[in-house]
């Protein structure tokens, strides 16, 4: 699978780290697996013990990108994200859950891709102070049933969207 470009430069560009607090996104305890910023972007990975982000089931993600003007368009974001995906990944499907100005809920999910293994992902894109903000739950234990995804829907839509 052929990762979007906007996640791709975080990956490269992102040097140095300095691990951010552990947090209860759910009832399990998780931890920081990567934290690392530059003047572009903050990404922090936080998987449950003992995964790591090198060997996950379940990931979640917080990526900040700089933005300050908010000239990023979130739709034309999205739509830049899905056509990274490479067409070997199979049933491939991609669904705009909620959409607003400052604010696009999304999932997806794949059958398995040429060097990647079933995966579901549920995403917030949001304008945030610093730019568009980015929260992400992914996990390769699919196919998930109907509830666990509400449930991840519902706390990746609130992370997007504390007072």
């Amino acid at each position: 699978m052929k990762l979007c470009q906007w996640y791709l430069v975080a990956a490269l560009l992102l040097c140095g780290s300095a691990l951010a607090a552990d947090r209860s996104f759910d009832k399990r305890a998780w931890s920081v697996g990567y934290d690392a910023r530059d003047a572009e972007q903050h990404l922090t990975e936080y998987v449950v013990s003992p995964e790591t982000v090198e060997s996950w089931s379940e990931l979640i993600t917080h990526q900040v990108v700089a933005d300050p003007t908010h000239g990023m368009e979130l739709a034309k974001l999205a739509s830049r994200m899905k056509s990274g995906f490479s067409q070997d990944c199979r049933k491939f499907k991609w669904k705009i859950l909620k959409k607003s100005k400052s604010s696009l809920l999304y999932e997806w999910s794949h059958a398995g891709c040429s060097a990647y293994p079933p995966q579901y992902e549920v995403s917030l894109l949001s304008t945030c102070d610093e730019g568009v903000c980015r929260w992400a739950y992914a996990t390769k234990r699919v196919p998930m049933d109907e509830d666990r995804r509400a449930i991840w829907r519902d706390v990746i839509w609130n992370l997007g969207h504390k007072p």
